[in-house]
């Protein structure tokens, strides 16, 4: 199917659905307006509902007993690949640039 043919179908469709395609063109736009900044993201983060929705992922999750000196690098490699979905590039830049915003040096008095 060419451009062309899209937009014959296009011309077809009855207003609502117009619509709906106007809709989604500038929804990929806003989609596509990058980089996302720090400040973005912390805007993002501090919604409410994200915030509930963290919270109820929170509730539900069962505590685990850490031990000292013992890591699973299986879970954890399998838990930065799940982090990573559905990010783009320039957001987990911005995640790492606010990760790397303020250092704390080490007391190792």
């Amino acid at each position: 199917m060419t451009l062309q043919d899209v937009l014959r179908v296009i011309d077809k469709l009855p207003d609502e659905d117009v619509a709906q395609i106007k809709q989604h063109i500038v929804d990929r736009e806003n989609r596509q307006k990058l980089p996302i900044t720090a400040n973005d993201m912390q805007q993002f983060w501090a919604q409410e509902h994200i915030q509930a929705e963290i919270q109820a992922i929170i509730s539900q999750a069962e505590p685990v007993e850490l031990q000292a000196g013992t890591m699973d690098v299986d879970k954890l490699m399998e838990a930065i690949v799940a982090m990573r979905e559905g990010l783009s590039e320039a957001e987990l830049e911005a995640i790492i640039a606010d990760m790397n915003e303020e250092y704390i040096e080490d007391d190792a008095s």
